[in-house]
């Protein structure tokens, strides 16, 4: 984003900081959350709501990332069990039918997609903000988990082309996030 940009931004939240305090006079006794500050003085002893929301918040990611690791590791041994099941199978020459290949595929993928959610949301733990790019990037190995487990004999050409177009916007996104980071540094 360039300099002026952000000082035109700036100035427009202020803007909108003011009317919003001149409309309601006691909402805030700090800096407005337009500026990008959240008012969190007062007495002593004395908690706001976003101080509780913040910690309800906190709480709540690390539930997902508990619950999303015993996922992941629950998928793991479950992928590990079909692949062993396979080879020990007999006869012993690890043949693997085309079903059970792709049976295993997309279990793998779908224990990526927990990583990279795990990693989204360490991210925000870590960061306090959501990155879009990663967001859209767990998206897209989700078509992708899709296209790739697909049987495209059992879906309509319609299914086929909502899935094509599914995954060239979700590239488009990811290529303008990517890029607009990229100008930003």
């Amino acid at each position: 984003m360039r300099l002026s940009a952000i000082v035109q931004d700036y100035a427009y939240r202020a803007r909108l900081a003011k009317i919003v305090s001149e409309a309601c006079p006691n909402a805030s006794r700090g800096r407005s959350i337009f500026l990008g500050r959240f008012d969190t003085g007062g007495a002593k002893g004395e908690m706001k709501i976003i101080d509780k929301v913040e910690k309800v918040e906190v709480v709540v990611v690390y539930a997902m990332i508990a619950m999303l690791l015993v996922a992941i590791i629950l998928g793991t041994l479950a992928l590990g069990r079909l692949l062993f099941g396979i080879v020990v199978r007999p006869p012993l020459m690890m043949m693997i039918e085309p079903a059970e290949l792709f049976a295993s595929f997309g279990m793998f993928l779908i224990i990526v997609i927990g990583l990279e959610l795990l990693k989204v949301l360490k991210l925000h733990l870590a960061q306090g903000k959501l990155r879009p790019e990663l967001v859209i990037e767990v998206a897209m190995i989700a078509v992708c988990n899709k296209v790739v487990t697909l049987d495209p004999k059992a879906m309509t050409a319609d299914t086929l082309l909502g899935l094509a177009a599914l995954l060239l916007g979700l590239a488009a996104g990811y290529f303008v996030f990517v890029r607009a980071r990229a100008e930003d540094r």
